[in-house]
């Protein structure tokens, strides 16, 4: 009997840390296999080519391989898009404090194991995105396109060249085992997006069962997703 209690938690131990083994590019099998059995070719993608990738799954399970250096140099393109915009001089300011988290080597969070922890990080974030809407009158929108989306930012308001946010789908990990986490709860953009309909603004673990925790949302996509962009009654 103590035998098969032991293999049982053997077995629920490998069923919940599955989506935890390294590398890790996506929960989906598929994708996983695509990103690991091309991961050369990946690695000499452009942000252009990144872009045109077919949905938002593939594009994070390729950014999820990208070394630290080619992370950095995808912000850096959009950093040099965003600053052809006809921004005045504080709106620009303040977007160059932001990218300063990923184009600063001094202070990068790029190779930052732990963001979610970081209560001075998130009290900067914060105080970012209030100025940004009281100070600058940004909307949640302008702030998405500028921070947490590679996407091309077209004009000031934030629309996107490809609003490839929008082509996202659920990312089945296996038959039966529910989904892949899309959104982080520390860093959340759920509202932003409001993709879903008008109540799909919170991000949290889904009732009745979880998602599968792996790297990817949030500010410049440094923050682990660990909910679903969900609404009151799901």
């Amino acid at each position: 009997m103590k035998k098969m209690k032991f293999l049982l938690l053997l077995f629920v131990v490998y069923c919940l840390s599955s989506c935890q083994k390294d590398p890790l590019y996506s929960c989906d099998p598929s994708i996983e296999k695509w990103a690991s059995e091309n991961l050369s070719a990946i690695n000499r993608l452009d942000r252009e080519q990144l872009l045109n990738l077919g949905n938002d799954s593939y594009r994070k399970a390729a950014y999820r391989g990208f070394s630290s250096e080619k992370k950095q140099k995808i912000w850096k393109e959009k950093y040099l898009e965003l600053k052809k915009l006809n921004w005045s001089k504080a709106e620009w300011e303040h977007i160059d404090l932001i990218y300063s988290l990923v184009l600063d080597d001094k202070i990068s969070i790029i190779n930052s194991l732990d963001v979610e922890n970081d209560d001075e990080l998130l009290k900067f974030i914060y105080r970012w995105q209030e100025h940004a809407s009281e100070v600058l009158g940004w909307n949640k929108k302008q702030i998405f396109a500028i921070c947490y989306s590679i996407g091309k930012v077209i004009n000031k308001q934030g629309d996107l060249a490809l609003n490839y946010e929008r082509n996202n789908r659920l990312v089945r990990t296996e038959p039966g085992a529910g989904f892949e986490c899309s959104c982080s709860q520390v860093s959340s953009y759920c509202d932003i997006l409001d993709h879903e309909g008008p109540d799909y603004t919170t991000c949290r673990t889904p009732e009745g069962g979880g998602c599968k925790k792996i790297p990817g949302c949030g500010l410049f996509w440094q923050f682990e997703c660990t909910g679903m962009c969900l609404g009151l009654n799901v």
